[in-house]
């Protein structure tokens, strides 16, 4: 005997059933969403008056029965229906893209935020740096050396000492 819990909730059981279960079901009401579904915003140009479609995230999901746009994008997780609900969102994005050209782009730039747009631009660098101990010649003067430069001859005979590096070194030979 198990537990009342298990009796009225068999294992099988994982909360609310499916939405949809085929794909098409869903492609059919994005479709009927755009095509007169959503809500629309009167604009005024040139004195005439247009009925303008605001196609929305959270329109589509409520319009499609989810309770939310999350519930919306669980669905694109789920691999039959990942490209209808990219799709929707694509056609949506793309109707904020327009929307910048306009007068007052300001929501549609937010908007667009929250699809992964951003107005800033990332610039990523990868330095080398190497950090040379000071070599010195023996007469304390530091070795500089430019690149491309010839080693003097003196250099093959001249004693070298590294600042960092004294205690390790042998003592200095007497001065002439």
């Amino acid at each position: 005997m198990g537990s009342k819990s298990a009796q009225l909730y068999p294992r099988n059981f994982r909360g609310r059933p499916p939405k949809f279960e085929d794909p098409s079901e869903l492609q059919a009401l994005i479709w009927e969403y755009f095509n007169g579904g959503c809500q629309t915003k009167t604009v005024i140009s040139g004195g005439a008056e247009f009925q303008v479609p605001v196609p929305t995230i959270s329109g589509l999901a409520i319009f499609c029965g989810f309770s939310d746009r999350h519930s919306f994008y669980e669905y694109e997780k789920k691999p039959d229906f990942t490209h209808t609900v990219k799709l929707a969102r694509a056609m949506i994005e793309t109707h904020y893209e327009q929307l910048i050209q306009g007068a007052n782009p300001a929501g549609a730039i937010f908007a667009l935020k929250n699809f992964g747009w951003s107005d800033k631009t990332e610039v990523e660098q990868t330095m080398r740096v190497t950090v040379m101990p000071t070599v010195r010649l023996a007469n304390g003067d530091p070795l500089m050396l430019d690149v491309g430069d010839p080693v003097p001859d003196k250099a093959s005979t001249t004693t070298l000492y590294c600042d960092e590096m004294d205690d390790a070194l042998p003592p200095e030979p007497p001065q002439p």
